[in-house]
């Protein structure tokens, strides 16, 4: 009989670890799962300050429930807090996508665990350390009235700072005393959780970027694209920590030392099984990713892709997350700015610094030809995403359109062969024969026909040999007439233009949260007004309903009460947002996309629309004294010169942009600028005007 319960354990096990396999072998994104928990919506109902951040972290798509990760967090808690189930059940867990290492917990309880700290630990114990510190601070401060420390000078602001850090190492120590001393967990175990709040800010693991990561035997890029050294990771422990809201890790290292020192270690290093505990971290690592890749931060994605790639080889998420790193970068690369998205390599340790180096050094022809050649071979892999066939053709255009690249300008010959060497070993004649008994045109056709070889000559450089072994494949002779057919029916369409509808009879629009943004110069301070965001919604919901446009305006009212699968529609709306902050007015695939549309597969929506409206006080203090300056030279003028001067006047900016879920593509992208005093008049007419052309097909005007 034991036998027998023994094999059915080792099966259930085994069947479990396969299951966990696959789900990392097709790994796309996370997403909430089951029913929305009783206090999350709680706080989205609620107006108070800690529901606020619920709710901007939900609408933004950083907010997740019900996932593996979820109960694998509360499993720990559980465990942690065994003996003390009344302080358990005050608590609720979720899982917030930001790739930072850290942890927090509100005043009612609700803890907030970012994806990079699971990504990072190293262990179950380790978990369970940071979660006994978080419910520390929930118990000092369950109860007491928070206090607000107003911050009027430096020595106020030390003082507030030294309670906290003074508050941060008794949570540490009752993490200890109270909740791990008594648990099933290691001591041992926890020895360098400090290490991970160290050194979390470096990717998952040190693997070198070696130049076999970018190069072929056939092309190598010059030696000063690459660093001889990596800058030396440097120690965070030991800072003065006056000005920190935390005390510094070597004092808490010192402590917790102590602690395991004075203390016997019964427990266990991991609780649930290693298995599921590196399960889940792989799953957080994997989800980092898509944040890296959302958010355009190519240098951290690339260098984290190559630590996991290191462990889970011909891993097909990986393999496609990286071909689109090159493609988004080779997009910013080719508009010339890459600041926001590859870190200055000289502010970067370890071997990320190495990557970075290569990304600053690379021109943007060759970072787009390095996507195409990533996306091409990819997709000899993966024939069925039509995500990366989007990128790849993409990147095709960039590279005959933008940069003016055919293939004549690519040798079909190693870089180093000598052209001479190769005629003679090719028996390649300068001087071809004509054949007279055929004339021009026959003459012409035979040689479209003929596959012509481009042979190296002494103006190459690393460019021209990066397509040698995927030149004449199937695949890339195909994105590349499809660019070239492109790039003609553009010329085509520009001289005979026509504009043809875009929202049919029977398509949903989804206009997804109307903001009105009011700056004021001498503050330097953006405000929200609640008459602005009305009279938008307004403008919005009035022009669409004469239009008969099936639009829905979602506000954040409407978070409230939600079902789980409207749950991540909004989830995944939030994160597309943030990308398309990132992209700005470039063409350009999203990387949300696949997960966009995957996500509105069962919705009535084709579009979204995002339409945003900001305003300042125009009319400098000099321009309103030169019109008064005038106005006794001109009396005929002077009601209208002083209307100028009493009513304020408004620079005014409304930003508009359709996309296509289905197609995966910007349809609308328009800013529509304007200097009035009634700029609102003008504002919401063009806003009609935008609407109207894409229900009837009229040509849009615009920025």
């Amino acid at each position: 009989m034991k036998k027998l319960i023994t094999f059915f354990a080792l099966l259930t096990f085994f069947v479990a670890m396969a299951q966990a396999n696959e789900k990392i072998d097709n790994f796309t994104y996370l997403q909430s799962q089951g029913a929305i928990p009783a206090r999350l919506l709680e706080s989205l109902n609620s107006d108070d300050d800690e529901a606020k951040v619920v709710q901007s972290l939900v609408k933004n798509g950083r907010l997740i429930y019900g996932t593996e990760l979820n109960s694998y967090v509360e499993t720990v808690a559980a465990n942690l807090l065994e003996k003390n189930q009344d302080l358990f059940k005050k608590l609720s867990f979720y899982i917030v996508k930001s790739p930072s290492v850290n942890a927090m917990i509100s005043n009612k309880g609700i803890v907030l665990v970012n994806l990079g700290m699971l990504a990072q630990i190293t262990n179950e114990s380790e978990l369970a350390f940071i979660l006994g510190h978080e419910i520390s601070h929930f118990v000092e401060n369950e109860g007491k009235k928070k206090k607000s420390t107003k911050i009027v000078s430096l020595n106020s602001y030390l003082s507030y700072r030294q309670n906290s850090r003074e508050d941060e190492l008794e949570a540490d120590k009752q993490s200890l005393e109270r909740y791990f001393n008594a648990s099933p967990y290691s001591l041992q175990a926890i020895e360098n959780v400090f290490d991970v709040m160290r050194y979390g800010y470096l990717p998952f693991d040190e693997i070198p970027f070696t130049r076999a990561e970018v190069e072929q035997p056939f092309y190598q890029y010059p030696d000063n694209y690459f660093l001889a050294n990596v800058k030396q990771i440097r120690s965070r422990a030991d800072y003065v920590d006056t000005l920190s809201t935390h005390p510094n890790l070597q004092k808490r290292q010192q402590n917790l030392d102590r602690f395991i020192e004075r203390n016997t270690d019964s427990g266990s290093e991991f609780v649930q099984s290693k298995e599921t505990f590196l399960y889940v971290r792989d799953l957080a690592r994997l989800e980092c990713i898509n944040f890296y890749l959302t958010w355009h931060d190519y240098g951290s994605a690339l260098a984290n892709i190559l630590a996991l790639r290191h462990y889970l080889p011909n891993n097909r998420f990986l393999e496609i997350a990286e071909a689109a790193a090159y493609y988004g970068f080779h997009k910013h690369k080719n508009d010339g700015n890459i600041k926001d998205v590859v870190e200055p390599y000289k502010e970067i340790e370890g071997e990320k610094q190495q990557i970075c180096y290569f990304l600053s050094k690379i021109n943007k022809k060759e970072a787009n030809t390095l996507a195409v050649r990533k996306l091409t071979s990819i997709i000899k892999k993966y024939p069925d995403s039509n995500f990366l066939r989007r990128m790849a053709a993409d990147a095709m255009y960039d590279l005959t359109k933008e940069n003016n690249l055919n293939l004549e300008d690519f040798s079909d010959f190693a870089q180093g062969l000598n052209a001479d060497s190769i005629k003679a070993t090719l028996q390649i004649n300068d001087t071809a024969k004509i054949d007279e008994k055929k004339d021009k045109y026959s003459r012409i056709r035979v040689k479209k026909g003929t596959k012509q070889l481009v042979l190296p000559n002494e103006k190459f450089k690393t460019l021209n040999y990066m397509l040698v072994d995927i030149k004449q494949d199937s695949i890339f002779q195909s994105l590349y007439d499809n660019a070239l057919a492109e790039i003609e029916d553009e010329e085509a369409l520009a001289i005979v233009s026509f504009e043809k509808p875009v929202i049919q009879a029977n398509d949903r629009v989804l206009v997804w949260m109307p903001q009105y943004a009011k700056y004021k110069p001498k503050t330097q301070t953006t405000t929200y007004p609640k008459v602005g965001n009305a009279t938008l919604k307004s403008a919005i919901k009035s022009s669409t309903k004469s239009l008969h446009i099936a639009a829905d305006v979602f506000t954040e009212d409407k978070l409230k009460s939600r079902d789980t699968e409207e749950f991540n529609r909004i989830s995944l709306v939030g994160q597309w947002r943030t990308e398309w902050r990132q992209i700005s007015f470039r063409r350009m695939q999203m990387y949300m996309q696949p997960a966009l549309q995957t996500g509105f597969a069962t919705s009535d929506y084709r579009f979204i629309n995002l339409v945003n409206e900001g305003g300042e006080r125009g009319g400098s203090a000099g321009y309103k004294w030169s019109i008064l300056y005038r106005a006794p030279l001109c009396w005929v003028t002077l009601p209208f010169d002083l209307l100028i001067v009493a009513i304020p006047k408004m620079d005014k900016t409304l930003y508009f942009s359709l996309y296509d879920i289905e197609k995966g593509e910007m349809i609308v992208s328009k800013k529509y600028e304007q200097s009035e005093i009634d700029a609102d008049a003008y504002l919401n007419q063009a806003l009609y005007n935008y609407y109207y052309t894409l229900k009837n097909g009229r040509k849009i005007t615009g920025k």
